[in-house]
């Protein structure tokens, strides 16, 4: 199976929130990714509000105003206890961020292993506490993205990012180590 074939989800499964804007924008809700904000307005001190979500679905993009990220879990699914080897059924979802932690350090750089672990365990400790900079933002915004187009129990949820959070401190090596994006780019390119 191709990466790209993990990627679609079914827009019965969306959030109204979403629906509605992917309908409303003509989007193919099966291919929705959440772009990176132009690094360049970055650099210049803008910085586009967390909850704004660049939409693309491959041709066509615009925003959606994401819902807190607290308020997006649905169900009362338990995560399954071996969720730390990638269990099949959660291995799009896992895929799903991951694809998306490459193009943003395609966009801003690459970013460390410890940068990483501190913001994914930020994120499953504190789903909207304060932005750490923008490359969390924008891991907020995946994460609200994938909780949008898939009903993900707020157990599932934590596991699914304090899983990462390990992963990402599994390859830490030192302040400066960046095997975590290593290990990612091997696997998806």
């Amino acid at each position: 199976m191709k990466t790209d074939d993990l990627f679609k989800f079914d827009p019965a499964d969306f959030d109204p929130s979403l629906l509605e804007v992917v309908k409303a924008g003509g989007l193919d809700g099966r291919k929705l990714t959440a772009m990176c904000p132009e690094s360049s307005r970055l650099h210049a001190g803008a910085t586009l509000p967390r909850e704004r979500v660049l939409l693309h679905d491959g041709t066509k993009a615009l925003h959606w105003v994401a819902p807190p990220l607290r308020t997006l879990p649905r169900g009362d699914q338990v995560p399954p206890r071996d969720i730390d080897h990638y269990p099949p059924e959660y291995a799009p979802l896992f895929f799903y961020v991951e694809k998306h932690v490459l193009t943003l350090c395609d966009a801003y750089g690459d970013k460390t292993d410890a940068e990483f672990e501190e913001w994914y365990s930020n994120l499953r400790r504190r789903p909207d506490g304060r932005s750490l900079g923008e490359c969390h933002d924008q891991i907020w915004r995946v994460l609200a993205l994938l909780l949008a187009m898939r009903p993900i129990s707020q157990a599932e949820y934590e596991a699914i990012v304090g899983q990462l959070a390990r992963s990402a401190g599994h390859f830490r090596m030192g302040p400066a180590s960046r095997n975590y994006m290593d290990y990612l780019r091997k696997t998806f390119r």
